[in-house]
């Protein structure tokens, strides 16, 4: 119980230097800090203090972009229920979605999903989610995108899809489940 009180009042001297000292351009920055770190409690005093859960860097990454990339599902979910536009992109133009497939969490984008995003928007190369989460082998990716809908047909520029990377990665487990087949 102490440690509760302890931890209450660390989080309202937080709050309080943030109101008194910080102005909104630190906010964003902190909130993106937040989203890279995975720390939650952070990432809800911020969103609570007006930080804009939409801002980019200089990269266009937005806090969303980078929790995704790194798996964290808690602050993903966090950060669509305080409005976080689910379909900005980067300066790669790669948006929430593709990080978390390149980067195999399953668990982000089936949050991604639930929210209403679109699985199968391709990147500035062409390349759909689904084409990047096969061609990495991350078949729990696969698995979430193609639950979720992903076009397993679509093609990029170079006329190929998600099977054609799966292929060329000699991974059977990710061609089963492409396939529509049952996966260990």
């Amino acid at each position: 119980m102490a440690e509760a009180a302890r931890l209450k009042l660390v989080m309202a001297k937080i709050t309080s230097a943030a109101e008194a000292h910080m102005d909104r351009g630190k906010l964003n920055e902190q909130l993106r800090q937040a989203a890279v770190l995975g720390a939650s409690e952070a990432l809800h005093v911020l969103l609570a203090r007006n930080a804009d859960a939409d801002d980019a860097d200089r990269e266009g990454r937005t806090p969303l972009i980078e929790a995704a990339w790194r798996g964290y599902p808690g602050i993903v979910r966090a950060l669509v229920k305080a409005g976080a536009k689910l379909d900005s992109r980067d300066a790669d133009g790669k948006n929430a979605v593709s990080w978390a497939a390149i980067n195999g969490h399953a668990g982000v984008l089936s949050e991604l999903a639930a929210a209403g995003t679109s699985v199968d928007q391709p990147d500035r190369e062409g390349f759909t989610p689904l084409m990047r989460a096969a061609w990495n082998g991350h078949l729990d990716a696969v698995r979430a995108l193609v639950r979720a809908g992903a076009d397993r047909s679509a093609r990029n520029r170079l006329d190929r899809n998600a099977l054609d990377y799966a292929r060329d990665q000699g991974n059977r487990s990710v061609l089963l489940a492409l396939a529509g087949g049952k996966t260990q």
